[in-house]
């Protein structure tokens, strides 16, 4: 797989608001994190992980402030690959045609081998139309195409909800794998927190819409002696989330 090399901060939120039909989902958020990264975004339902994770690769726009990506725009970048929840699928195709389909699409920058095995690794039937894989299954396929684009960044929305510990343990085990071979930046979101510890090393909490903590795995320990990351990312979120009105993810 090819490694990226890329200068200054891969992530860069600026002032971050966005207001929908009189409503605040996020609300001056700031945030930044050098390439190579592995950012864990976390929240309870409404905090506005979902609506963060859409402006962070283009897919909705900020009422105010900033996202960039290596110093370009989320808009205007196709170096970002993006898995959303429900990890959509044309239910007709197999695997097979995906991974036909999808070269097609990206022929500057399409890694067939990443993509395959990917597959390969969990033993997914490239025969079999998706419309009939299990959900964690269709999860498999999802992330397979997306590793497949060989972008420098990486943004994945609830990846593994619907695994099972094992094929969930193995996959957190590959993705960390394929990361240090590649260096490549990631943001994902989880209500898994045991997901975030095991992988990542920057940690974003989300509470209505506000980032309420933020930083690196070392400088949140270090704040919080005696706690472990999990632990230091759940007081953030009893201590905002349960108070007035949520935000909308």
């Amino acid at each position: 797989m090819p490694r990226h090399h890329h200068s200054g901060n891969a992530l860069q939120f600026s002032d971050i608001t966005v207001r929908r039909g009189g409503s605040t989902l996020l609300d001056h958020l700031t945030f930044g994190a050098p390439v190579g990264s592995r950012i864990g975004l976390v929240g309870a339902n409404g905090a506005g992980k979902s609506t963060l994770l859409k402006v962070a690769v283009g897919l909705a726009r900020a009422t105010s402030g900033t996202v960039s990506w290596a110093g370009s725009a989320a808009a205007e970048t196709r170096a970002v690959a993006f898995v959303p929840q429900g990890k959509p699928l044309y239910p007709a195709l197999t695997p097979a045609h995906a991974l036909v389909l999808a070269r097609s699409l990206n022929t500057e920058d399409w890694d067939e081998e990443a993509a395959r095995s990917w597959m390969d690794a969990f033993e997914i039937p490239l025969s079999r139309q998706c419309s009939v894989l299990s959900g964690g299954e269709r999860t498999q396929v999802a992330i397979a195409l997306a590793l497949g684009r060989g972008t420098p960044h990486l943004v994945l929305d609830e990846p593994f909800a619907e695994l099972d510990p094992l094929a969930r343990a193995d996959a957190i085990d590959l993705l960390r794998a394929v990361l240090d071979s590649t260096g490549r930046t990631l943001l994902i979101s989880s209500h898994l927190l045991s997901d975030i510890d095991d992988l990542c090393d920057h940690l974003m909490v989300l509470s209505r819409g506000r980032l309420t903590l933020a930083g690196t795995r070392d400088e949140i320990l270090a704040e919080h002696p005696g706690q472990s990351v999990s632990e230091t990312a759940m007081a953030a979120m009893r201590l905002h989330a349960r108070s007035g009105e949520r935000t909308a993810s």
